[in-house]
């Protein structure tokens, strides 16, 4: 007797385990989903916090420090922080050129993935959003500072007046806060007057 060639059974998915399959997809990404989208702005909200608590230490060692301050982000590393002049004072000779050193008192951070600074207005002037630096001006204040910081869909701005120590921010969906104006008492004779 001679035998027929077997023939050899390919086991598939079937059309129940597919669904079941995509299903379960569809479950773990509607879990996942919404978690990831929290991530993103829980980092940008922290990157503001980071860049309104360096703003304002900027502002208030301009106004309290005797040292020239300046605010930067270095081309080379990508950080962002505080400056200061460092004046060498020596004889003759021993004297060396100013020079700017990162201040000791506050830590520089990088701006996280997905989030970038897009415009720096210093005193209504551009002066980019990648290697920028704003100083204090000796013996002259400081100017008004703007920074754009763009996100996933988050676009904000943060504004620093000249006399504010802290910077307003301003976010594209939500209508502007009120802002502060300096108002000059001797000019508009209210400088004698009871507070």
């Amino acid at each position: 007797m001679t035998e027929l060639p077997r023939r050899v059974q390919h086991r598939g998915f079937t059309l129940i385990e597919v669904i079941i399959a995509a299903m379960v997809i569809a479950v773990l990404a509607a879990i996942l989903l919404p978690r990831l989208n929290r991530s993103s702005a829980q980092t940008y909200e922290s990157t503001i916090e980071q860049m309104v608590a360096l703003m304002s230490t900027f502002a208030t060692r301009e106004a309290t420090g005797v040292q020239q301050v300046a605010m930067l982000q270095d081309p080379e590393t990508g950080e962002i922080g505080l400056s200061v002049m460092q004046r060498t004072l020596g004889e003759g000779s021993d004297s060396q050129a100013p020079e700017w050193i990162p201040d000791p008192l506050t830590a520089p951070f990088r701006l996280p993935r997905g989030v970038e600074i897009a415009d720096v207005i210093v005193d209504a002037d551009s002066i980019g959003g990648v290697d920028w630096m704003v100083a204090s001006i000796p013996g002259g204040g400081r100017p008004r500072v703007e920074i754009r910081l763009v996100g996933e869909g988050m676009d904000t701005v943060l504004v620093l007046e000249s006399s504010a120590i802290s910077p307003v921010r301003i976010d594209s969906d939500r209508p502007a806060p009120p802002m502060r104006e300096a108002v000059d008492l001797e000019g508009t004779g209210r400088a004698r007057e009871f507070w």
